[in-house]
C-alpha cells in the first residue's frame, strides 16, 4: 500500500456515477486504484466535460498544496470532446447533471452540465431554463467538431502548464478514440448535429456495442489525428506531449484508442455495469479491475 502519493481522479461517469456531492462512491477506477493507494480523491461526476474535468483537478491540487502535500498525481479520464458547462451562481432544487466539486453542497452555484445534449434528462427546468436553451443553440447551429477538438486542446494543455508550473505529475487517456473519429457517441445517437432525446437503456447496449465491434467501427480509426491538417489545431496538438501525458490503446487498427478499444480486445464479458437506467456502455467493476491491474499500474502511473 503507497501511503504517500496522493492521485487526484477526475472524468465524468466513466470515473463517478454518482453526483459530485455525495457520499456515494461508484466501484470504477479511483476505487480500484484505492486498493493500491492509500490517498486517491475522486472529483468524477456524471455527464462531466473538459472544462469540469481540468477545474476539478486543479481545485482539489490546490486545495492539497495549501496543506503542503506535493507528491500530488492528476489523473484525467478523457470524455467527449462535444459536451459543455455554464457556471449558475444559485442553489440548486436538485443534482441531477450539475457539478460541484468544492465540496460546499453548491451553497456557492454549480456547473449545469450539458452532458451528450439529452435534454430529456434535464427535468428541473426553474434550475437553468435559459441555459438549456443555449445548449439547445449550441448543438444545432454552433456545433463544430473542429471547435471541440480545439477548445479540448487549449484546456490539456492549460492542465498541462498547471501541472509542469507546481512539478506535479499528470496522466491521462480517453473513454475511446475521440481523436481520429468523428464526434459520434453510437450510430443513431448523435449524428449530424440532430439531437436524440433518449439515451441508449440497459438492455440496448450491449448488442449496439457488439454490432459497432463488429463491424470494425471501433477498428477502422487509423494512425492519424483529426483535423491535424489545420494550422489552427495543429499547432495545439503539437503543444502537446503525447507520450508524456496520455496513454493510449494502440493496435493494429490504430493509435489513438481509449478504454472502449482495449475493453473489446481484452474483456470477454460482463463488460458492462448492469442495473443502470440509462447507461451508454459504462464499464463493470470487474472491468475496471482489469483496466486498473493491467494498465494504470503496469503503463500509466
Amino acid at each position: 500500500m503507497n501511503t504517500t502519493s496522493h492521485i487526484i481522479c477526475s472524468g465524468c461517469s466513466f470515473t463517478n456515477f454518482h453526483a459530485s456531492n455525495s457520499s456515494n462512491q461508484s466501484d470504477f477506477w479511483p476505487e480500484h486504484l484505492k486498493y493500491y493507494f492509500e490517498n486517491v480523491y475522486n472529483m468524477g461526476s456524471p455527464t462531466n466535460d473538459v472544462k469540469t474535468t481540468v477545474r476539478s483537478l486543479i481545485y482539489k491540487a490546490n486545495e492539497l498544496l495549501e496543506k503542503g502535500i506535493t507528491n500530488i498525481t492528476l489523473m484525467a479520464c478523457w470524455t467527449f470532446l462535444n459536451r459543455d458547462s455554464i457556471f449558475i451562481p444559485n442553489i440548486p432544487n436538485s443534482v441531477i447533471h450539475k457539478t460541484d466539486y468544492t465540496d460546499t453542497n453548491f451553497e456557492n452555484g454549480f456547473y449545469a452540465l450539458s452532458g451528450n445534449f439529452y435534454f430529456d434528462w434535464m427535468k428541473e427546468a426553474e434550475d437553468f431554463e435559459k441555459e438549456k436553451e443555449y445548449f439547445r443553440g449550441k448543438v444545432k447551429w454552433v456545433q463544430s467538431d473542429e471547435e471541440d477538438t480545439l477548445s479540448f486542446l487549449e484546456w490539456f494543455h492549460y492542465l498541462i502548464c498547471f501541472a509542469e508550473s507546481k512539478n506535479i505529475k499528470l496522466k491521462t487517456f480517453f473513454i475511446k478514440d475521440n481523436l481520429s473519429t468523428k464526434e459520434t457517441i453510437f450510430d443513431g445517437q448523435i449524428e449530424n448535429n440532430e439531437v436524440e432525446k433518449e439515451p441508449l437503456r440497459f438492455n440496448e447496449v450491449e448488442s449496439v456495442l457488439q454490432q459497432l465491434y463488429s463491424e470494425k467501427k471501433f477498428n477502422k480509426r487509423g494512425n492519424s489525428k483529426r483535423f491535424e491538417h489545420l494550422i489552427y489545431i495543429k499547432k495545439f496538438y503539437d503543444l502537446i506531449d503525447w507520450e508524456k501525458y496520455c496513454w493510449f490503446y494502440k493496435n493494429e487498427y490504430g493509435e489513438y484508442g481509449g478504454v472502449y478499444e482495449w475493453i473489446y480486445d481484452n474483456i470477454e464479458d460482463n463488460r458492462w455495469l448492469e442495473g443502470n437506467m440509462m447507461v451508454a456502455g459504462h464499464p463493470s467493476p470487474k472491468t475496471w479491475k482489469k483496466f486498473v491491474d493491467d494498465i494504470l499500474l503496469k503503463e500509466v502511473i
